[in-house]
C-alpha cells in the first residue's frame, strides 16, 4: 500500500492524460454562430479540440523529420501554428483559443515524448526508480526493491512508437534488426529486448560522481588500472570521471575511449571515442590496430564484449601510454578466474599462463561497491607485482583517503611530461 501511495499523484496525473472520455463529448456542444463564415466552440472546448485535432497532431509529429532534434518550443510552435491553421480552414473559432490550444497541445506533446511520457516515473535528479515495459504495453516502476503495477498502459501503435524511438536515441534506423540494446542516453539508461517477447527498461542515470581526492591523483598517473566491481558497482561511472579529469588537465595528451555502447559520454571535445557494439570480431581487432596506432596518451577501456578482451591483452605491451580498463566481477578472485579462463580458452594455453599474460600488464586493481552504498565507493585497492612472471596481488590496507595522499608523491606521472 506504501508503494502505491508513493506513485499515487503520478498516476492522477497519467489518468487525466489517458482517460479522459473525449468520445462522450455530445454533438450539441455549444457553437455560436458569429457570421456565415466562422463559428465559436464555446463549450467543452479543450475536449472538442482534442477530438477534432489528437490524431492530426500525432501525426504531424511523426511525419516530422528530425521531429526530437527540436527544442520543446520549436516543436510547440510548429504544432500551434499548424493546428491554428487547420482551425481556420474549418471556419471555426474556440472561446479563449490560445489558452485553450496550448492545453491540448501541450497535453499531447507530453504523450508523444521520446519517452511516451515514462519519464514520468523518474522525475527527480536523485530518482532511484526503475520503468520496465512488458510486450502486453503493462508498465511497471520498480522503488526500493518493490514492484508495483501503475495504470499505464502502451496499445500497440505506442509499443511500436518506443521501440522506434530508442533505435532512433540509438542512432539506428527505425527498422534495425538488432536483438537487445543496452546504452545511454542523456540522463537515462535504458535496456531493450527485441523479438517475440519484447521488453523495455529505463532508469535514471546515476548521479554519484565520485568527487574524491583519489579521483585526480589516480587521473594523474602513469599506471596502468584495472577497475572490478560488481553489478550496479559504478565502473562506467568511475572510469568517466577519471577520463574528464584527465582531458581537463591535459588537454595536449591524447585519450581514446573504447566501449561497447555509449554509457560514458565525455565532457571534452579532445577524446575521440570508439564504440564496438555492432562489430564482429575481425572488425574489432582492426579497428583496435588502428587506435593503437593512433599512440594514445592514456586508452579508456569501458563494458567491451568479453570475446574482444583477448585480443586486447595481447596488445598492451604496444601501448606506450597508460591504460585504465573496467570489468565487472564479484571480486578479485573471480576476475582472475574469468579472465584467465576466458584467454586460456581462445588460445590454448594454460590458466597460469593465461594469468601471467593478463595481469603483467596492470600496476593497480580498484574494487568498487554498489553504487548506491552509503559505504565508501572503494572497497579494496590491490598493487600487481608480476617479478619472475609469477603475479602477485597484494592488497593495501588503506582508506581511499589516505591512499590518495600516498599517490600525491608518485613520481611516474603525467605532470612531469609538462
Amino acid at each position: 500500500m506504501a508503494l502505491h501511495d508513493r506513485f499515487e499523484k503520478l498516476e492522477r496525473e497519467f489518468q487525466n492524460i489517458q482517460t479522459r472520455d473525449f468520445d462522450s463529448v455530445s454533438d450539441t456542444t455549444d457553437i455560436a454562430v458569429v457570421s456565415d463564415e466562422s463559428e465559436v466552440v464555446t463549450d467543452n472546448v479543450e475536449a472538442v479540440m482534442t477530438k477534432m485535432y489528437e490524431k492530426l497532431i500525432v501525426d504531424k509529429v511523426d511525419s516530422t523529420e528530425n521531429w526530437f532534434d527540436l527544442s520543446v518550443s520549436e516543436q510547440k510552435r510548429l504544432i500551434t501554428e499548424y493546428i491554428e491553421q487547420l482551425i481556420a480552414e474549418d471556419g471555426l473559432l474556440f472561446l479563449d483559443q490560445d489558452f485553450h490550444l496550448a492545453r491540448v497541445i501541450d497535453r499531447i506533446l507530453k504523450q508523444e515524448s521520446e519517452f511516451l511520457d515514462l519519464d514520468l516515473f523518474l522525475y527527480g535528479e536523485d530518482n532511484k526508480s526503475v520503468v520496465y515495459v512488458y510486450t502486453s504495453g503493462d508498465v511497471y516502476v520498480e522503488n526500493g526493491g518493490k514492484c508495483a503495477k501503475t495504470d499505464r498502459t502502451l496499445d500497440k501503435f505506442q509499443l511500436l512508437k518506443l521501440k522506434r524511438n530508442i533505435l532512433r536515441m540509438r542512432g539506428l534506423e527505425p527498422d534495425a534488426s538488432v536483438s537487445s540494446l543496452n546504452f545511454r542516453y542523456h540522463d537515462f539508461l535504458i535496456s531493450a529486448v527485441f523479438g517475440e517477447n519484447e521488453f523495455y527498461i529505463l532508469k535514471k542515470s546515476s548521479v554519484k560522481t565520485f568527487n574524491l581526492p583519489i579521483l585526480s591523483n589516480l587521473a594523474s598517473l602513469k599506471l596502468n588500472m584495472l577497475i572490478i566491481g560488481a553489478f550496479n558497482s559504478g565502473k562506467s561511472v568511475c572510469t568517466e570521471r577519471l577520463l574528464d579529469i584527465f582531458s581537463s588537465k591535459y588537454m595536449n595528451k591524447r585519450p581514446v575511449l573504447l566501449q561497447n555502447s555509449p554509457y560514458i559520454m565525455p565532457e571534452n571535445g579532445n577524446i575521440l571515442s570508439v564504440n564496438t557494439e555492432f562489430l564482429d570480431e575481425e572488425d574489432f581487432v582492426r579497428i583496435f590496430n588502428n587506435v593503437l596506432r593512433l599512440n594514445p596518451d592514456c586508452l579508456f577501456v569501458d563494458n567491451v564484449r568479453d570475446k574482444f578482451l583477448p585480443s586486447i591483452f595481447n596488445s598492451l605491451k604496444n601501448i606506450s601510454g597508460s591504460v585504465r580498463m573496467s570489468f565487472r566481477a564479484d571480486s578479485l578472485s573471480d576476475c582472475v578466474e574469468r579472465l584467465s579462463g576466458m584467454y586460456a580458452s581462445k588460445y590454448n594455453a594454460t590458466v597460469d599462463f593465461a594469468k601471467n599474460k593478463i595481469f603483467s600488464n596492470f600496476n593497480l586493481i580498484i574494487e568498487l561497491n554498489d553504487i548506491y552504498s552509503a559505504d565508501a565507493c572503494f572497497s579494496n585497492f590491490y598493487i600487481v607485482n608480476s617479478s619472475d612472471e609469477n603475479v602477485k596481488f597484494e592488497k593495501l590496507e588503506v582508506s581511499a583517503d589516505s591512499l590518495a595522499s600516498i599517490l600525491a608523491g608518485f613520481s611516474e606521472s603525467f605532470n612531469n611530461d609538462d
